[in-house]
């Protein structure tokens, strides 16, 4: 289970999936979905190129600041959906922001769906999320 601290307003971001595309043709993301989710939404998925074998990581709000791109890349982030992911070594970063609707919320895992060669494909990440308001997990 991956525990993530929220800000005061209840947003953290989780970006602790990587993939890349082994396939022989482009794929396109077409939906990227919370399973089982309890008290949580998701306001916003996107993709990240991975640069020095750094992922945006979990922490609360949204990813802020020039250090923090300096190590991500997040200046290169595009809306999930839609993102065309071409075959190859680049590996992408998923990132969520999420929103908790209480002190504790959580998610069964993520739901990727995407669309290559005319086949529509779903990856089922079991990457179980769990939100804590301030002062965060382990309190």
């Amino acid at each position: 289970m991956q525990c993530g601290p929220t800000d005061r307003s209840g947003v953290a971001t989780v970006g602790d999936i990587a993939f890349h595309n082994s396939g022989q043709q482009e794929a396109t993301i077409t939906a990227v979905t919370l399973r089982g989710p309890h008290l949580m939404s998701l306001l916003a998925s996107y993709t990240v190129p991975v640069t020095h074998q750094v992922l945006v990581g979990t922490g609360p709000g949204v990813p802020t600041g020039e250090g923090f791109d300096r190590l991500s890349n997040w200046s290169a982030r595009r809306p999930a959906v839609g993102t065309v992911v071409k075959p190859g070594t680049q590996v992408t970063n998923l990132v969520l922001v999420l929103q908790s609707h209480a002190t504790v919320s959580s998610s069964a895992g993520v739901d990727m769906s995407y669309t290559s060669g005319g086949a529509s494909y779903a990856i089922r990440y079991n990457l179980a999320l769990q939100l804590h308001a301030p002062p965060g997990c382990g309190s």
